[in-house]
C-alpha cells in the first residue's frame, strides 16, 4: 500500500471539523497525534534542532510536516483558510481552538474528558505517557483554580491515573487500592517515574491488553487537553 493511501486511510478515521463538531474532532485528532507521539507539535513549542544536526532536522521537518498533513485533511473546506497562515502545526491548531470552542466549559469538559479515558497505548513509553498526564492535570488545575465545586480530588486522579495502566502494571495497581484511605495522586506518580527509569522501553504490543478492551464498563472515549501542556510538577493533593 502507498503512503498516500496509507494516510488517506488514517485520516479518514478522524472526525472533520466542522460546524457542531469541534468536542470531537479535538478529542481524536489528540488521540490519533499522541498514540504516534507527534502531540508535542501541537501542544508544545518544540525546539528546532541545530543546523549541525543534520538527522534532527529531517526528522523535525518530516514530523512537523505530517502533523500539518493531518489536521489538514481532518477540516472542512471553510477552515481551510487556517491551513494556509503557517506551516507550524501549533498556531493553526490554536487558532482552530480559538474559533471553534475558546468557552470555559468546552475547555473544561475536554481537559476533564482526557483525564479520565487516557490511556497508556502499545510502543508508548511510560515516562511519555505520565508526562503527557502530568501536564493534562496541571492544565486542569489552571482551569478550575478558581472554581472549587469543579475540582477533582488527588484520591480520584489517582484511580484515573491507575486505570490507565494496562494489565502488566496490575500489582502496582493493587497495592495503591489495597491502601485507598491514604491514596495520593502524587504517591502514585512517584512510583510509577521509579518503574519507567527501571525499564524505559516501549509498551509490547504483543503482550498489551487496556483494561478498558478487558472491563466493558470502563468508559473508552477520549478528549482533548488544552494547547499548552505544562510538566514537571505533581498535581496538588
Amino acid at each position: 500500500m502507498s503512503n498516500d493511501a496509507v494516510q488517506g486511510s488514517i485520516t479518514s478515521k478522524l472526525t472533520i471539523l466542522k460546524k457542531g463538531t469541534f468536542i470531537r474532532w479535538k478529542r481524536h485528532l489528540l488521540n490519533h497525534l499522541t498514540a504516534r507521539e507527534l502531540d508535542q507539535y501541537i501542544l508544545e513549542i518544540v525546539p528546532i534542532p541545530e543546523e549541525t544536526d543534520i538527522e534532527a532536522g529531517h526528522k523535525y521537518r518530516r514530523e512537523q510536516a505530517r502533523v500539518m498533513e493531518i489536521i489538514e485533511n481532518s477540516v472542512d473546506s471553510e477552515n481551510q483558510q487556517w491551513i494556509s497562515i503557517t506551516s507550524d502545526p501549533k498556531v493553526v491548531y490554536e487558532e482552530l481552538c480559538t474559533q471553534h470552542g475558546s468557552s470555559d466549559g468546552i475547555l473544561t469538559a475536554s481537559i476533564i474528558s482526557q483525564i479520565t479515558a487516557a490511556r497508556l497505548q502499545p510502543g508508548q513509553t511510560l515516562s511519555n505517557f505520565l508526562n503527557h498526564i502530568q501536564g493534562l492535570h496541571n492544565t486542569y488545575f489552571d482551569y478550575v483554580s478558581n472554581d472549587p465545586e469543579m475540582k477533582i480530588s488527588s484520591k480520584v486522579l489517582a484511580i484515573f491515573l491507575l486505570n490507565s495502566l494496562p494489565d502488566r502494571y496490575d500489582s502496582i495497581t493493587q497495592h495503591f487500592l489495597s491502601n485507598l484511605s491514604s491514596l495520593k495522586c502524587s504517591d502514585v506518580f512517584t512510583r510509577l517515574r521509579m518503574e519507567a527509569s527501571r525499564t524505559s522501553g516501549p509498551e509490547s504490543t504483543s503482550v498489551f491488553v487496556s483494561r478498558t478492551q478487558s472491563t466493558s464498563h470502563r468508559a473508552s472515549y477520549k478528549a482533548s487537553s488544552r494547547p499548552h501542556l505544562a510538566v514537571g510538577k505533581n498535581p496538588k493533593d
